[in-house]
């Protein structure tokens, strides 16, 4: 449960040495409680006040990294609901899709395509931020080639979406490169223990915000720190919904257990 602001307050010095950069302590105490200050801003708190107010002063939207160096991936790391309240530094992340039940040479023909794909939006030019390699072939062995086929020509980092069987199969050939794990709904137990060891981010995937709920608080419980929720829309307006949901029970309501950024896997209908 949140700390309210007055209850943030009474673990302030209340000098008002306006060191924080705010006027009083109370408006730094609101500024904490909408996730919008953090206590390392008051030099005079005492150890129990940054103890109590560490949790209290995180981003309401934790941060999550896919892939390693200059090309990774941030995800998360949010603190406000709207770009106008303070600007979102790390903007939505777009993967595309292959598949590793195309042969060998279409398999790395998309993947030229998929890394040549860019375009210029106001002056700044976009391009494609992940890959997300599909296992349709069923075949852990055949997964793990494209994995690691992927892994060569994207210069991207890497989403693997398939059985834990598949994923497991394709992480010796990956190395260091923290891919973001994405096992179907019902493996999320079963994928925590696959991530967990390695320090990976994973994807959560449950039907709804009640089952997503629950099963992103096994894979906390499973060691697994760094999360991506996926409630499974039915379609782009029902994703687009879902995340607007989500983000605000997180950064207006600070519901933790749900507190995570959000993918979704838009299906064969979409790249």
């Amino acid at each position: 449960m949140a700390l309210t602001a007055l209850e943030i307050y009474k673990l302030l010095p209340k000098t008002n040495c306006k060191e924080c950069g705010f006027p009083t302590c109370l408006a730094f105490a609101m500024q904490i409680a909408a996730g919008k200050a953090g206590i390392d801003q008051c030099p005079p708190a005492s150890d129990e006040a940054r103890e109590v107010l560490g949790a209290a002063s995180a981003p309401a939207l934790p941060k999550v990294t896919v892939g390693t160096g200059e090309r990774s991936v941030i995800l998360g790391d949010e603190v406000v609901m709207y770009r106008h309240e303070k600007t979102f530094y790390h903007p939505t992340a777009f993967a595309i899709s292959v598949s590793d039940a195309l042969d060998d040479d279409a398999f790395r023909a998309r993947i030229r395509r998929i890394r040549a794909l860019s375009f210029e939006r106001m002056g700044e030019t976009l391009s494609v931020d992940m890959i997300a390699v599909r296992c349709d072939s069923g075949d852990p062995a055949r997964f793990a080639a494209a994995a690691a086929a992927a892994k060569e020509g994207a210069e991207v980092p890497l989403l693997l979406s398939g059985p834990c069987e598949a994923l497991a199969a394709a992480l010796p050939s990956l190395g260091p490169d923290r891919p973001l794990l994405s096992p179907p709904s019902g493996e999320g137990e079963a994928g925590a223990r696959l991530a967990a060891p390695l320090g990976l981010p994973l994807v959560v995937r449950s039907k709804g915000i009640n089952g997503l709920g629950n099963d992103l608080a096994a894979a906390r419980a499973g060691g697994v720190s760094e999360l991506v929720a996926d409630p499974m829309p039915a379609s782009l307006p029902d994703a687009v919904a879902l995340s607007v949901y989500l983000r605000r029970l997180a950064i207006l309501h600070r519901a933790r257990e749900v507190a995570c950024p959000t993918a979704f896997d838009l299906g064969s209908g979409f790249p």
